[in-house]
């Protein structure tokens, strides 16, 4: 066995059982196991060969936040609501981590984005981001006007609740409630989507990975810019931020399974009789009518 990194949501009493068992349980083993229930713990020096994550989506995207540029590759079990990263069910954990340390599990590569804030032509901030960046009002009820470019080309100017740059991972998340599309996974692509823009011909964009992304903050008002939800950044009038595809790579661990399994049972598209038999056997209109398959 490897060296391991155990994180868990302290404010979820059965992530921290499950993940004080585990360590238990690795140590009886001669796995050496460092265990992390401190959400602001920093990550970045650890080396490890895997980490073991216990709790939802937003424990992932903290992990990632705190590992820094080195990060192992991700085990996370799902003791949360959605569970699109976090996809790995409770059960048989000790099973499941054996697997993924013998090879044994499939290894999802996600793309990652880069972010700096320029002003007075200097960097005042800069930033990583698993799902997106969100550069929207400090205010709330305030529009946020943008100038937005790719490639120093101008695309479009906006005015509206703000502007989130997201990856292929982040499409299913506030991308999604913005109108964006999904996207695959593993695919190399960046997802541009106004939120509430007051012009409606303003439509979400899908751009490529080598395309850098400019938002220019208009008005008198300041903005904030968050890094999957979590680090912010006060943005003030005239700031530019510089948006890109990051070198670094996420990698999610999980057993084998179909790429769109996830999507059906999380967004709910209709084939419900999975649930019930184990496959795509049988699905339900809006009426509840049961089709067999």
């Amino acid at each position: 066995m490897g060296d391991l990194v155990i994180i868990a949501n302290p404010d979820k009493p059965d992530a921290v059982r499950f993940a004080e068992d585990a360590r238990d349980e690795l140590g009886r083993c001669g796995c050496r196991a460092v265990l992390s229930l401190d959400l602001a713990d920093d990550l970045s020096r650890i080396r490890a060969d895997m980490a073991v994550v216990f709790g939802g989506d937003g424990t992932v995207l903290g992990a990632v936040q705190r590992f820094g540029d080195e990060i192992p590759p991700i085990l996370a079990f799902n003791v949360g609501r959605l569970g699109y990263l976090a996809d790995n069910p409770p059960g048989g954990i000790m099973e499941t981590i054996s697997l993924a340390l013998g090879g044994g599990l499939a290894e999802s590569r996600r793309m990652t984005l880069d972010a700096r804030v320029l002003r007075d032509g200097g960097d005042v901030w800069r930033g990583g981001a698993l799902n997106e960046f969100v550069l929207s009002a400090r205010l709330p009820g305030r529009i946020v006007p943008l100038a937005v470019s790719v490639d120093d080309e101008d695309v479009m100017y906006t005015r509206g609740d703000g502007i989130i740059v997201a990856t292929p991972t982040g499409s299913t998340a506030y991308a999604l409630s913005a109108g964006g599309p999904v996207a695959s996974p593993e695919l190399q692509a960046v997802i541009v989507a106004p939120i509430c823009p007051h012009q409606l011909a303003n439509r979400p964009m899908v751009l490529g990975p080598s395309e850098t992304i400019r938002l220019r903050q208009f008005g008198e008002d300041r903005a904030e810019l968050a890094a999957d939800g979590m680090r912010r950044f006060h943005v003030a009038p005239g700031d530019v931020v510089e948006v890109r595809a990051s070198t670094r790579t996420v990698r999610l661990l999980s057993p084998p399974r179909g790429r769109f399994k996830v999507l059906r049972q999380k967004l709910d598209w209709g084939w419900r009789g999975e649930r019930e038999r184990g496959g795509m056997t049988a699905a339900y209109n809006g009426n509840g009518d049961r089709y067999e398959l």
